[in-house]
């Protein structure tokens, strides 16, 4: 047999009349390999040891074993031949005759006397079927392979959060040794875990904090299998102990530091606010000056503090988020009450586009908050007096987008893929400004933890605009 002949699909004939049994065969045997059987139980004890055809042609009526008989046969065993296609040729023409093949297992059926092209078209349609689950069934061995050999811990939900597919690296960690994981609630496995997709507010594509199983640490990526209906959940848990353990090393160090320089810094200010106050009318107008220039240096030194801070608790993993339902808009709107005397004293023109009511996310209030104030600050440093600054919230298919837009002194686009990087800057050296270049980040960690996107979009000379999208609560 030639290699091109063996790639081709096989096709058994089964029919108990040598002529029409030929006549198939001549019909078939130009597009495929066929082989003849003149009964039933001579194709059944062929198909133990021979290679599995894609389709079988059948005849209908036939002594001893009838082609429903072969059907009933052919479909209850356990092995690859349960699913070959199987066409009924038949003189039988009754609705419940054809009804009875179908239910004994027939995938189609053709009445005598047929013509050749129809016989080729429906095995040719049944041989495509048994291609494409052939293919289907060697994928889904192949991620079964991949799953049951990844390293993390992987399970399967269904919607009552039950365990219905675990790998060896799941059945190791969470199963005791006298019991299988299949079938167990996650709450009885992974409590915390299961806590947190029961909340109704759970999005899948939020990140979830760590979870401590045992002594390792656990970052948890669930991803939901399904979009409509019941939701179906697969759980990915890494092990992070190592990273974890010299993160908080490393954030131990800057959240010390950080804490030892705000102190004298805060105490700084209000020394600072209490003699201006006090001794304002009784200084030289220059010297008032002054000393409000170092009022704000010490302001910028306490908010780069802050942002050392936050850092550390993202290096750590203890950045913890609230979840609860509130207006988007009414958060921008705070914002930027809170920084209304910033505009003042930089002669710049707010504008606000927006409506209290109509933008509804869950999240944590105060962190998003941070965010706006975080984007709208930067827009500050880089827009020059008598310059402007517009905030909107506008409202999307699959969400909401807030856009803070400037007319500043505009960001080289060849930068912009680096801006939520750490230590980066939005500016060129013309016109760098004072910072840790660990603000963008945050913004970025923040709202990636809400399950959204940041960006932002410049050209020199014309302005910036920065933004992030949340996803709209399911």
């Amino acid at each position: 047999m030639s290699d091109q002949a063996a790639t081709r699909p096989l096709v058994w004939v089964v029919d108990d009349s040598p002529l029409e049994a030929r006549h198939a065969r001549e019909i078939l045997e130009g597009r495929y390999e066929v082989e003849v059987f003149g009964d039933g139980a001579t194709m059944l004890e062929r198909l133990e040891g021979a290679p599995t055809p894609d389709v079988l042609v059948l005849d209908w009526v036939m002594p001893e074993l009838s082609g429903l008989d072969i059907c009933r046969f052919i479909r209850a065993r356990r092995d690859r031949a349960a699913s070959l296609g199987i066409l009924m040729v038949t003189a039988q023409r009754q609705t419940e005759q054809l009804v009875a093949g179908f239910a004994a297992g027939a995938d189609d059926y053709l009445p005598k006397p047929f013509a050749p092209e129809e016989l080729r078209a429906r095995v040719g349609a049944l041989a495509r079927t048994r291609m494409l689950l052939d293919r289907a069934e060697r994928a889904e061995a192949d991620f079964r392979h991949l799953l049951a050999s990844l390293p993390d811990p992987v399970l399967v939900l269904n919607d009552k959060r039950v365990v219905t597919y675990a790998n060896d690296e799941a059945k190791r960690l969470l199963g005791p040794p006298d019991s299988s994981v299949i079938g167990q609630p996650l709450a009885q496995l992974v409590p915390e875990l299961d806590a947190q997709l029961a909340d109704p507010a759970f999005d899948s594509a939020a990140l979830l904090p760590d979870l401590r199983v045992w002594n390792r640490i656990y970052s948890p990526s669930v991803a939901a299998l399904s979009r409509r209906g019941p939701q179906h959940h697969a759980v990915a848990l890494r092990d992070v102990t190592w990273q974890r353990q010299n993160a908080n090393r490393r954030a131990d160090v800057y959240a010390v530091v950080a804490h030892d320089l705000r102190s004298p810094l805060t105490a700084m200010t209000l020394r600072l606010e209490r003699l201006l106050r006090r001794q304002r009318d009784a200084m030289a107008p220059d010297l008032v000056v002054e000393l409000g220039k170092i009022q704000a240096s010490v302001g910028a030194m306490i908010a780069m503090t802050n942002e050392f801070l936050d850092f550390a608790r993202l290096e750590s993993g203890q950045f913890p988020m609230e979840r609860e339902r509130f207006d988007l808009w009414q958060v921008v709107a705070d914002t930027l009450e809170e920084l209304a005397p910033l505009f003042e004293v930089n002669d710049l023109t707010i504008e606000r586009d927006g409506a209290a009511g109509r933008s509804f996310v869950v999240g944590d209030r105060r962190r998003l908050g941070q965010v706006v104030s975080n984007l709208v600050a930067n827009a500050v440093k880089f827009t020059p007096p008598t310059g402007t600054i517009r905030v909107c919230v506008r409202d999307q298919d699959d969400g909401f987008e807030v856009r803070v837009e400037d007319t500043g002194c505009g960001i080289d686009p060849a930068r912009i893929p680096h801006l939520f990087n750490r230590y980066t800057r939005a500016v060129d050296t013309h016109h760098e400004v004072s910072g840790t270049g660990l603000g963008l980040m945050i913004v970025r960690e923040i709202v990636q933890a809400h399950g959204g996107q940041v960006g932002a979009t410049s050209e020199p000379g014309e302005g910036s605009t920065f933004w992030f999208r949340l996803p709209r609560p399911s």
